[in-house]
């Protein structure tokens, strides 16, 4: 119940991260009708344990249902895992172990978050406690092995990251007696041929397998400046484990350590797998709860063995210990579910904007898929706001950003609103900002001269507006060379805005630099922020987008210059060209 209440999460918004890039290649596979997963920075097993499920949705493409179905084929991973926790206690000690051990699985606060997602790490998990379950068994016989080696390929197909259960295979064959390096050998054999079969296309495509695996180091160890250290991930590391689990749970995995001294040829090779999992994420220079999922199930294995041993078989007191170390664990599960389950900031910001904006609002957003009706308001999605995109979100509406921004970047805008997260999965702390002066109020609109432009390198003939109104159209021929247009205006002006209305079947807009001529008569480019947006105005070309320059620091002057770099040969248009009204100072009038 933990991991299926609030699975609908998120419909409003295009999912984030590795859900959409799961999703739309499970989607490419089933339009193809191959086994190609073509995501070459994962293996593919994962990606066919999600395709039954997409197809029987008969979702179109990127379709919410499609997402539902992996989370609900997770969920079942994450169920499967509690069972598999209960059969490794039960192997090592008695049923009441395996008991105490699911129960402390089941109410695993980062198992049940990312049992919420469609990412590999649950389904990692489950296949990674098959092979320890298998490594029980190793002995004498080469059976156990054969099993080892199975779920040892099975896991590594699912993630790259199941092949850290190679020290603990190794550490469990050489600790005891019989055929060592022929269970080494067959273990190791089968995992390789397991992986083929499970996810050919890593041998089908090996240099297309090899870049993705290389993107997938590389975004570990990119060699960020700012990247923690090994000591800093460790130590954040053990921070959410002792958050996620509180001082009772940590306590009885140190009491099942002391236990695990008794038997220690079976279960050393296990305790060492969240040694190995936790030394090697330490490394990587991101931290993300979820790498902790693998080790989530060996954790409740060990606190379970403290808590029986230290309950000397009592019912009664294992009940209540096993209740006691639960209750942490179990309260932060329910905080999420719920967290699932309420509004997201996401969520509360499209109602916000619904219910705030008028239809054809110019919005700014640094919410990835926020979700905006982009057939309602024209819709500007920068990165991040910085000198360059607050020009651009200075002469909008609205501005949707995190409140994680600098403060910096949001001088000259306004907070009209601010929402917060109950919890960290109901996502960022956003902002709701607009300018401090409205368009209407910073800006005037200069009605231009045909007199004023002069050209190069363009055509140029009369356009009709749907409002009546005349406006000058230039068509720039395909060629070498660079066209430009030339505003040779009645006196100096500090120019804030210039827009390009872009014809109908334009799909690349032109590279154009703005530049002013200095009162020497040498032109020099002006730092400008551009962004392309549907036109305000239809014009009888019926333009889908427009290409605006908002310089960074405007100057008076009396001539500009809008130079085409490369040639595109379709019509555009000068659709407005604004300044700051008289009196007020250039960085308030934007």
């Amino acid at each position: 119940m933990l991991r299926l209440v609030g699975l609908g999460w998120g419909e409003r918004h295009r999912a984030l991260g590795d859900e959409s890039d799961f999703v739309d290649h499970v989607a490419r596979m089933l339009v193809h009708h191959d086994l190609d997963h073509r995501f070459y920075e994962y293996p593919g097993f994962f990606l066919y344990l999600l395709a039954p499920g997409q197809w029987l949705t008969g979702a179109p493409y990127n379709a919410f249902p499609a997402y539902l179905a992996g989370r609900l084929l997770v969920v079942g991973f994450g169920v499967a895992s509690v069972g598999l926790v209960y059969l490794l206690g039960l192997r090592l000690r008695d049923r009441s172990t395996g008991l105490v051990a699911a129960l402390l699985l089941a109410v695993s606060p980062v198992d049940v978050e990312t049992a919420h997602m469609v990412r590999t790490d649950v389904p990692l998990e489950t296949f990674l406690l098959l092979g320890l379950l298998a490594l029980l068994l190793v002995g004498p016989r080469l059976r156990a092995d054969a099993w080892a080696g199975l779920a040892l390929g099975a896991a590594t197909a699912i993630k790259w990251s199941g092949a850290l259960l190679v020290p603990s295979i190794l550490a469990r064959r050489l600790l005891v007696p019989g055929p060592r390096l022929r269970g080494l050998l067959l273990a190791g054999g089968l995992s390789v041929v397991t992986f083929a079969a499970l996810s050919p296309y890593t041998f089908l495509h090996p240099r297309s397998a090899t870049q993705g695996a290389l993107v997938q180091l590389r975004y570990h160890y990119e060699g960020r400046v700012d990247a923690p250290g090994v000591s800093e991930n460790l130590l954040g590391y053990l921070g959410v484990l002792y958050r996620d689990l509180g001082p009772f749970l940590l306590g009885a995995c140190l009491a099942g350590l002391v236990v695990a001294r008794r038997d220690w040829r079976r279960l050393a090779p296990m305790a060492l797998f969240p040694v190995v999992v936790v030394a090697v994420f330490s490394t990587a220079e991101l931290r993300y709860d979820r790498f902790l999922v693998p080790i989530s199930g060996v954790l409740a294995l060990l606190a379970a063995l403290g808590i029986v041993g230290r309950a000397r078989g009592r019912t009664f007191a294992t009940t209540a210990l096993a209740l006691l170390c639960a209750a942490w664990p179990l309260w932060g599960s329910v905080q999420v579910a719920r967290a699932f389950r309420r509004p997201s900031t996401a969520d509360r910001a499209l109602d916000w904007v619904d219910s705030r904006a008028r239809p054809g609002a110019r919005l700014v957003t640094t919410v990835r898929f926020l979700g905006l009706d982009t057939g309602r308001y024209e819709v500007l999605r920068p990165r991040r706001l910085d000198e360059w995109t607050l020009r651009a979100a200075l002469d909008n509406d609205f501005v949707i950003a995190r409140r994680d921004e600098l403060p910096a970047a949001v001088a000259g805008l306004r907070r009209v609103g601010t929402l917060l997260p109950a919890h960290p999965v109901e996502g960022p702390a956003l902002l709701m900002l607009e300018p401090e002066l409205p368009p209407e109020v910073a800006f005037d609109e200069i009605r231009l001269d045909p007199a004023w432009l002069r050209t190069s390198g363009a055509s140029s003939h009369g356009l009709e507006l749907c409002d009546g109104d005349v406006e000058t159209v230039f068509r720039s021929p395909p060629g070498e060379g660079d066209a430009w247009i030339e505003l040779d205006l009645a006196e100096p002006v500090a120019l804030t805005r210039i827009e390009l209305a872009l014809a109908a079947g334009v799909i690349h807009p032109p590279k154009v630099r703005l530049l002013v001529a200095a009162e020497d008569g040498h032109w020099r480019t002006l730092a400008a922020a551009n962004s392309r947006v549907a036109p305000a105005r239809q014009l009888a070309i019926n333009g889908p987008r427009s290409q605006r320059w908002l310089p960074l620091h405007p100057v008076p002057a009396r001539r500009y210059r809008l130079v085409l770099s490369r040639r595109v040969g379709a019509d555009w248009a000068i659709a407005e060209v604004k300044v700051a009204r008289p009196g007020l100072p250039l960085t308030a009038a934007r």
